[in-house]
């Protein structure tokens, strides 16, 4: 029965800048229609990466690349 489980983890930020929604959730192998969510949480954005990501328009490429970066370890941590 275990092989037929799918655990994962989703992340999402919206367009509002707010902060990043966080979700576990176990799926069926068989049908993905079928899942259990384990969890979920949105952690509000500081007011540092508020301005990190309203700002990234403005950003040449080295910088974009910089952001994506960091904003990777702040995901990573955030899942924990």
């Amino acid at each position: 029965m275990k092989g037929d489980l799918i655990n994962a983890i989703g992340l999402m930020s919206g367009t509002s800048i707010d902060g990043l929604d966080i979700v576990a959730v176990k799926f069926s192998n068989k049908d993905f229609y079928k899942f259990e969510m384990l969890h979920s949480e949105t952690v509000n954005y500081s007011e540092y990466w508020r301005q990190r990501l309203q700002n990234a328009i403005d950003l040449d490429p080295a910088q974009i690349a910089d952001l994506h970066y960091e904003y990777g370890i702040f995901l990573g941590n955030e899942t924990k």
